[in-house]
């Protein structure tokens, strides 16, 4: 569905600011280097590596996902460059005082790489930067009432009795924030929630968003002393699960920004590890995945200087969940920068378990995610 439609301005602010706002500062910084004017006067992107002394196999992806993005196109074999409304000052309102600076980071870390004859793997940030970048851009009010809105509108209802479990892949505390605001207004008193983390270290980083945040939004401090958390790497998880006794004890699952941060091999098992988590009739809310449109995009390219990203949801990927959950609604925003996928996926049948085979990446995958749930 397309952009905003699901929660009215602000979201509609949100994923647009961050969106032209990427893509303007990309542009900006490939006219100092001077790329955009060699493009403009008809020299190739090949003869542009080597005259400005540019990593030529990284340029021609920075180019293409311009030309995914809809700002370079090419007329008599030279560039013409669309413009784009940068975001005004008062569409940065609800943002973090810091979103312009971690932007031009992350830009001028592309174009820095761009540079360097080094070898890219020992070019890659770590999780520090990640965390000191990225948490600027998401721990702000604009991201919070995003997902909040887009809970809503996936189906997710607040009651009394709630038991909810998040899987946090890195610590923006989004989902966690929002989800709370949504027990607050509808006035919950009881409820479980238990997050998720890769690591203790991630704990603490998420656990002081959710604690700032919350104390800005009025969320009652006898809300935060309920949750739990608990640790565990990406690939222990089904045996996670089943120390815990968790089999069938939750009604949701939120993971929000989490699928592009596992490893695909790893992501089928995450599909079964939420279905053995889900009560009969539970639901798993994804928000924020991001999606392959089969070209690289602008966001791709940023996120690929961090180790730990992992790579877009595949549509094969999509149809696996499908093949395990009855997806009830599914919202796929096409951006300029990237595309992301959220929804709302319903268990299926009464604890039958499920099994069967799904084509991921190429290669077939038989699955069976057990009985007892």
């Amino acid at each position: 569905m397309p952009i905003g439609l699901f929660g009215g301005r602000r979201c509609h602010v949100f994923c647009r600011v961050l969106d032209s706002y990427l893509v303007c500062r990309l542009v900006d910084v490939l006219r100092e280097v001077g790329v955009v004017s060699l493009l403009e006067s008809g020299v190739s992107v090949s003869e542009v590596a080597r005259r400005l002394g540019l990593d030529r196999d990284l340029l021609y992806r920075v180019v293409e996902a311009l030309e995914v993005a809809g700002v370079f196109r090419w007329v008599g074999g030279r560039l013409v460059v669309r413009g784009v409304e940068p975001p005004s000052s008062g569409d940065l309102r609800e943002f973090s005082p810091h979103f312009a600076l971690a932007v031009d980071f992350l830009v001028r870390r592309l174009v820095d790489r761009l540079r360097s004859s080094e070898d890219r793997v020992s070019a890659l940030l770590d999780r520090s930067f990640y965390l000191m970048v990225f948490n600027v851009l998401h721990a702000c009010p604009a991201m919070f009432y995003t997902r909040e809105s887009l809970l809503s509108y996936l189906g997710f209802k607040p009651r009394d009795g709630v038991a909810v479990v998040e899987f946090v892949g890195v610590p923006y505390g989004d989902a966690t924030v929002a989800v709370l605001r949504m027990l607050r207004g509808a006035g919950v008193g009881r409820f479980r929630y238990v997050a998720v983390l890769p690591s203790e270290k991630l704990c603490g980083e998420w656990w002081g968003v959710v604690e700032r945040w919350c104390g800005e939004f009025g969320v009652p401090e006898s809300y935060l002393s309920s949750i739990e958390y608990e640790v565990c790497g990406f690939g222990e998880l089904s045996d996670f699960v089943h120390a815990r006794d968790w089999c069938g004890r939750f009604d949701c699952v939120v993971s929000s920004s989490f699928l592009h941060w596992l490893p695909h091999d790893v992501r089928l098992n995450f599909i079964g590890c939420v279905f053995k988590l889900l009560c009969s009739g539970g639901r798993w809310f994804n928000l924020c995945s991001l999606y392959s449109r089969g070209r690289v995009t602008v966001l791709e390219l940023l996120l690929e200087l961090f180790t730990e990203f992992c790579g877009c949801v595949s549509e094969y990927e999509f149809r696996g969940v499908g093949e395990v959950f009855r997806v009830e609604r599914k919202v796929l925003c096409n951006l300029m920068s990237h595309s992301s996928l959220s929804f709302c996926a319903g268990k299926r049948g009464g604890g039958v378990g499920v099994s069967g085979e799904v084509l991921f990446l190429g290669k077939m995958y038989h699955y069976s995610f057990g009985t007892s749930v």
